[in-house]
């Protein structure tokens, strides 16, 4: 009679489960004793908010213990005698892999089930957040562990699984990386922007989206008024799930793919291939070029930074990351050799010959100027600070004109005063394109009113939305030689004064007088002097907690005339005026 074929033994889980204990509890008793951190003295909204906001830290853990856990799992592959022992057994490879996987998501669900039995009493009303968070957590464990698992099938040593585990997880940085210190700086008036990247390197995306808004989080949960008896009260409310759980699930969803991928690999690996660096030969190129492009980048960043000659020490970097590479993949240092030096030369050619064709820009793309009936919008940042939209025909093509001034003038260095400008076109098509020059500061005079509205300076549109969320004002003068701050307040060392309604009324005016006026731009190029600063702190009508920094400049007639006059009134109205101006 046939024997039954089985998939599936409990005794390796069992074993592994005995064996590497040491690794699981302590992950068990470290996260439970981090969540009992969290719970103490925390109201059910504020604990269920702040296990929200562990996601986005976890991500890094999940990242270390995902690969602890794959390589002490599948760390037999990597010993030539416990292979071919283990191998040697009556028990199929697919058993051996699926009691592994098994054991590796135990090793992380377990603990984390347990954490929130133990901080689930003080969750109450939101013990559902707590299923929430172990789902999240399994999602991300699930794609780094299978990455983990790859990295530990397809290479026949720990230092080999360690460098394909960072690749594979990094593999976005390092072409970002590259990219940015290669090619940026050849690219006039272009840069290469790191979001289309970051999606592609889960640790950094998912740390990243808690400063992202609300509406990217896994949890959504906001502070609502609650109406009672004895009055209203501010209270948590869960208002659904965050678009991150997508960005999850298709993460799992990856994982899940690449663990079926490392069992197919797993069942064609040679047992003799257990020491090698890599299993599979034709895995070996793909590392080499991706180990080399990486040790230029560094190289060329070192070069950058401390002999400005970064094109010599991508050479030197690539050289280096070759040869090093190639010891790696054969195990010994002789890799000198002509074959050797023919592959390196013709990828160092190749390299070279993109460098080039980057710089020569045979297509035009940073030479490209836009014609203004193509243009439907533009915006101008000078300094952080921008313009606001402008659709009227002449700014536009007064940014054209200067946009193409800058490309012809490339190769100039300008003896006067320059500015570093960010230009944002908003194409009839739909498209946003977006460059950065250095112009002279006379090139951008037409944007003196701009930049000095005070939707560009204050942050609001009338002077009675900022009057009524006024809170308090820092003042720093150099007219009058110190300090007055306050909430409501202005302090000079001992002395207090409260600040009255009319006072701040009319520094209010003054500083809109002065955005008219277009004098008060936060440029310093379009100035000569700065005579001081002002802080204010306000609520907008959005609710939005506002804190504003403006530096005065000597030009701001208005601004610097009313804080003149009525300072050295308030300050000779005090009973302490002789300590103030000592």
């Amino acid at each position: 009679m046939k024997s039954k074929i089985s998939s599936f033994n409990f005794a390796p889980i069992k074993k592994n489960i005995t064996r590497f204990a040491p690794l699981w509890v302590l992950y068990l008793i470290g996260g439970t004793l981090v969540m009992l951190l969290i719970s103490s003295g925390q109201e059910p909204g504020y604990l269920a908010r702040d296990l929200d906001d562990t996601l986005f830290v976890f991500p890094a853990f999940n990242l270390a213990y995902a690969f602890l856990t794959a390589m002490l799992l599948f760390g037999d592959l990597h010993n030539a005698r416990m292979c071919n022992a283990l191998h040697a057994m009556p028990m199929r490879r697919e058993v051996w892999y699926l009691s592994h996987v098994i054991s590796g998501l135990l090793f992380s669900i377990v603990p984390h089930i347990f954490a929130m039995l133990m901080i689930g009493i003080f969750l109450r009303s939101f013990w559902y957040v707590g299923l929430l968070w172990i789902a999240a957590m399994a999602l991300q464990y699930l794609f780094f562990f299978s990455i983990a698992v790859f990295s530990a099938v397809c290479t026949g040593n720990r230092q080999g699984m360690v460098l394909v585990y960072a690749m594979l997880n990094f593999l976005s940085v390092i072409v970002y990386w590259f990219a940015d210190t290669i090619y940026s700086p050849l690219l006039y008036g272009m840069s290469v922007s790191y979001e289309p990247f970051e999606r592609f390197c889960p640790v950094w995306h998912l740390s990243a989206l808690q400063g992202s808004g609300d509406n990217m989080q896994y949890i959504l949960l906001e502070r609502v008024k609650q109406s009672t008896s004895w009055g209203d009260s501010l209270v948590w409310k869960f208002t659904g799930l965050g678009g991150a759980w997508g960005y999850a699930l298709v993460l799992a969803l990856i994982g899940v793919v690449m663990l079926g991928v490392s069992l197919l690999l797993y069942r064609r690996r040679a047992l003799e291939s257990a020491g090698d660096f890599l299993c599979f030969k034709p895995m070996e190129p793909v590392f080499l070029v991706l180990y080399t492009l990486c040790a230029g980048a560094l190289f060329a960043v070192i070069g950058e930074v401390f002999t400005s000659t970064y094109l010599t020490m991508l050479i030197v970097g690539v050289c280096i990351g070759f040869f090093t590479g190639m010891m790696l993949l054969r195990r010994s240092a002789k890799v000198f050799s002509a074959k050797s030096f023919a592959a390196l030369g013709i990828f160092s050619l190749l390299l070279l010959f993109s460098v080039l064709l980057v710089y020569i820009d045979p297509i035009g793309i940073t030479r490209w100027v836009p014609e203004a009936k193509d243009v439907e919008s533009v915006k101008v940042s000078v300094s952080y600070v921008s313009s606001g939209i402008l659709t009227d025909e002449e700014s536009i093509q007064t940014v054209i004109d200067m946009h193409q001034e800058a490309i012809e003038n490339r190769n100039v260095e300008y003896s006067g005063n320059t500015a570093n400008v960010t230009i944002d076109y908003t194409l009839s098509s739909g498209f946003t394109v977006e460059r950065y020059y250095s112009v002279p500061t006379t090139a951008l005079d037409f944007l003196t009113k701009p930049l000095s509205t005070p939707e560009a300076v204050l942050g609001v549109s009338s002077k009675e939305e900022l009057l009524a969320g006024l809170e308090g004002a820092y003042i720093e003068t150099y007219w009058l030689g110190g300090e007055v701050d306050g909430d409501y307040y202005y302090n000079w060392n001992d002395f207090t004064m409260e600040a009255s309604a009319d006072f701040l009324t009319g520094l209010v005016d003054a500083l809109w007088a002065d955005c008219e006026a277009g004098t008060l731009a936060q440029v310093w190029a379009f100035h000569n002097n700065s005579a001081g600063y002002i802080s204010l702190t306000y609520t907008n009508s959005a609710g939005e907690y506002r804190y504003e920094n403006l530096t005065v400049y000597e030009d701001s007639a208005n601004t610097v005339a009313y804080l003149q006059e009525n300072f050295i009134d308030y300050l000779a109205a005090s009973e302490d005026s002789e300590q103030i101006y000592e």
